[in-house]
């Protein structure tokens, strides 16, 4: 039978990666069920993964699909950054901690190609830049779609980018989640600008299923108060010196009468949110309370239920979107975040801020629900077009 394939960066636990997958075959579940009819559904990475125990979903490695896969068959790139992610740098997120990720990046930038033949060795897929895949590299005929895609071409030598651009040219579908994608890409290919996919889930999900997958009693009980606001920041991204971010903190705290609630978003090497929110969550001048080695669903309700998000993640914004909850980007250096608020977002939440001057700013977060409503109805409605689009595209010529 043939195959819809979803394909991404979910043999990590990172939540917007793992998230995408779920939402898209969901879609395709609820308004699209004829798909099924004709379709298996698998899910791939660049390695075999299961990271069930967070509620995700078991990924098989895209090297062992490459010959087995029935003509007919749709490969999705599901989302994300992926552009243009080199194996070797996939790579360092795949570590256990933080300290191993930045031993191997020191490795990296002065060994360069030997360590690029030895990270190909221990985790590749069977071509360069993973996430854009080339029809050619599959024994029977496939198509390759990709969804709300993110990234850059920067950097590419003459040869990777003429390989690159056949590979996007030669794909069925292409769209990308931001304005800024879409620019690089414009030379080569016309694609469709659509709100990253992930933004469907408060119109996929109901909230009683959400609540049957918290597990964590002290989060479900903590999220009923409503009365908190939600930091998550990566160390490298928050933009400012630590004593700065404590003092933003509090400020924001006192302003916004809210307690501060600490949820990492970020779990892959690399990322290391819990490394920071740790350190805020034992500094005796600020009161916070962490929450950490939480489901994605319990990522979600800790956002959903919250009266403001402040951070880093790009897929914790969006999660605050969807649920028309005040958001506000950190660090204008953050480039797909900024991008995404300035394409999708409405004022005063389209663009990041420096923490410095967030206190002032959220004072007045909740004047802007009936706003951020219609933005949201807006965006799920680009959404649902973009995942038919995609539907279309598997469809046609194949059933």
């Amino acid at each position: 039978m043939k195959s819809i394939v979803f394909y991404g960066a979910f043999d990590r636990y990172n939540y917007g990666d793992n998230l995408m997958p779920i939402l898209l075959s969901e879609f395709i579940s609820q308004y699209r069920p004829e798909l099924k009819d004709s379709f298996n559904f698998q899910y791939a990475s660049i390695s075999e993964s299961d990271l069930t125990k967070y509620r995700c979903l078991k990924s098989e490695s895209i090297s062992s699909l490459t010959k087995n896969l029935e003509s007919g068959s749709s490969v999705i790139v599901v989302g994300g950054e992926v552009l243009c992610g080199r194996n070797s740098g996939l790579f360092l997120h795949m570590q256990s901690n933080a300290k191993v990720n930045y031993i191997l990046t020191k490795i990296k930038r002065y060994t360069g190609v030997f360590f690029r033949i030895v990270s190909d060795r221990l985790y590749s897929a069977p071509w360069e830049f993973p996430y854009i895949v080339p029809k050619p590299a599959f024994r029977n005929r496939v198509k390759v779609i990709f969804n709300t895609v993110g990234g850059s071409l920067y950097g590419l030598s003459n040869s990777a980018r003429r390989d690159v651009t056949h590979r996007l040219n030669s794909a069925d579908y292409v769209s990308v989640r931001d304005t800024r994608t879409q620019n690089e890409l414009s030379e080569i290919k016309e694609v469709k600008l659509v709100p990253d996919s992930a933004f469907i889930m408060s119109e996929l999900i109901s909230d009683e299923y959400i609540s049957k997958n918290i597990q964590n009693k002290k989060l479900k009980e903590y999220c009923s108060s409503n009365d908190y606001f939600v930091f998550q920041a990566a160390p490298n991204k928050v933009g400012c010196d630590y004593e700065q971010l404590v003092k933003s903190l509090k400020d924001i705290s006192e302003k916004t009468r809210l307690k501060i609630c600490l949820v990492p978003i970020g779990y892959a090497s690399g990322h290391d949110d819990y490394q920071l929110l740790e350190k805020l969550n034992n500094d005796t001048r600020i009161d916070t309370t962490l929450f950490y080695e939480l489901n994605i669903w319990e990522i979600m309700s800790s956002i959903k239920n919250s009266k403001l998000f402040i951070g880093t993640s790009l897929h914790g914004v969006i999660t605050a979107m969807s649920y028309c909850v005040p958001h506000f980007g950190v660090n204008k250096k953050v480039g797909k975040l900024d991008s995404f608020l300035k394409d999708w977002s409405i004022t005063p939440f389209n663009e990041c801020y420096d923490l410095k001057n967030l206190p002032e700013i959220c004072k007045d977060y909740s004047s802007n629900t009936s706003e951020l409503r219609k933005q949201r109805d807006k965006l799920v409605s680009l959404v649902i077009q973009g995942n038919h689009q995609i539907c279309d595209a598997i469809y046609e010529n194949n059933v």
